[in-house]
């Protein structure tokens, strides 16, 4: 696999999680989210060999995770689940997204 797509879409999570976003921390989280959402899709966690790549995608699914919640604003279920995320939360995710984006990085450039 190439893993330019996903590299790119990690790195504009990565950036959404890094400065506070002007419209606050959940509009940073729910970008992230997005960007991860469209970065892992078509990819085949099982055919990826790195069991840390592997772990650190299962945080952000986890992270991710909408199941049982309810949208009672109108702006969605990723907006429910960042407002309702811990500070360790918040923080695992951006760990793992920063993580992940290395490692992609990494496969893309061929440093691996």
């Amino acid at each position: 696999m190439e893993w330019s797509y996903q590299y790119e879409k990690f790195t504009h999570a990565r950036r959404a999680l890094m400065l506070p976003h002007p419209q606050g921390e959940a509009e940073s989280v729910v970008i992230a989210f997005h960007e991860c959402g469209h970065g892992l899709r078509g990819v085949n966690v099982s055919l990826i060999e790195d069991d840390r790549a592997r772990e650190l995608i299962a945080k952000i699914e986890t992270a991710m995770n909408t199941e049982g919640l309810t949208d009672t604003t109108g702006r969605g279920l990723f907006y429910e689940r960042a407002e309702t995320m811990t500070t360790e939360e918040k923080s695992t995710l951006s760990d793992a997204v920063d993580e992940l984006t290395s490692w992609f990085s990494r496969k893309f450039w061929g440093a691996d």
